[in-house]
């Protein structure tokens, strides 16, 4: 997937050179920087490419005011070192972004707190507000549902809002192949609902929503889906196989006609 990048609302990642070597270069038209008031940055960031072109603008807006907003943090899932020779990514990417001075940087419901704390001067927009703009009558639904544990925190400050429960699901993973075998739901609370929404930061292969929306409906007629970042790397067909009924995500990066997306 092609990243996307604009200056003060001109896209700019597409004036580029790409060398033999794979270099890839980025040029900027002459008046577009603002050298005497703010510059703003847009960057959607889906590829390393990306992240090179984005080094190369604030570099060249190094003398200037500018604010970034970048939406999805890559890396953010890499915020923790679970055995020795790990590499601590989101700090990596997070120092490179610290080094380029933007006064402001805006991400959308960021993995966890670990991005937002290494990032300077990081605005993070929780998930609750971007389910409130995108999800309609959120008042019919009896519950809402957390995936796994990591997910828990969000989920009930959104239930919290709704005036709704959290129900919370786990899943159970062979660790020797890393596959999920199973999900864990509280049976008894889920009996008396009609209709719930699960929601998550992220929905790369959409396993996780698969298997659990699998298991929701052997008790819950009608099950939706929000996640702000839908990478939906294996398509969003095997999530509607599935059984669940709606799809939102503030970020589609498939454009999906199927998706309903900010």
């Amino acid at each position: 997937m092609k990243s996307k990048i604009s200056l003060n609302g001109s896209a700019v990642s597409e004036n580029t050179v790409k060398f033999s070597g794979g270099e890839i270069q980025l040029v900027i038209p002459d008046g577009l920087i603002n050298l005497d008031g703010l510059n703003f940055v847009e960057a959607e960031i889906k590829c390393s490419e990306g992240v090179m072109l984005l080094m190369q603008l604030g570099f060249l807006l190094a003398p200037v005011q500018k604010k970034l907003h970048l939406g999805y943090l890559p890396y953010a899932r890499y915020d923790r070192v679970e055995e020795q020779g790990d590499v601590l990514s989101i700090k990596v990417f997070c120092n490179m972004i610290n080094s380029l001075g933007f006064c402001e940087v805006i991400v959308e419901d960021c993995h966890s707190d670990v991005g937002i704390a290494l990032l300077d001067n990081c605005i993070n927009i929780p998930q609750d507000k971007m389910v409130q703009a995108i999800v309609p009558n959120l008042d019919s639904y009896d519950a809402v549902i957390a995936p796994d544990g990591g997910s828990v925190k969000k989920a009930y400050k959104l239930s919290s809002l709704m005036g709704v429960p959290l129900i919370k699901c786990d899943k159970v993973r062979d660790f020797k192949t890393g596959k999920i075998t199973s999900f864990s739901v509280p049976v008894d609370e889920l009996k008396p609902l009609c209709k719930v929404l699960i929601v998550d930061d992220i929905c790369d292969g959409g396993g996780t929503f698969i298997g659990l929306a699998k298991e929701l409906h052997k008790y819950i007629p009608e099950v939706d889906l929000y996640v702000t970042h839908g990478i939906f790397s294996k398509g969003v067909e095997g999530l509607f196989d599935s059984g669940i009924n709606s799809i939102y995500a503030f970020n589609d990066w498939l454009s999906s006609e199927r998706v309903i997306s900010f």
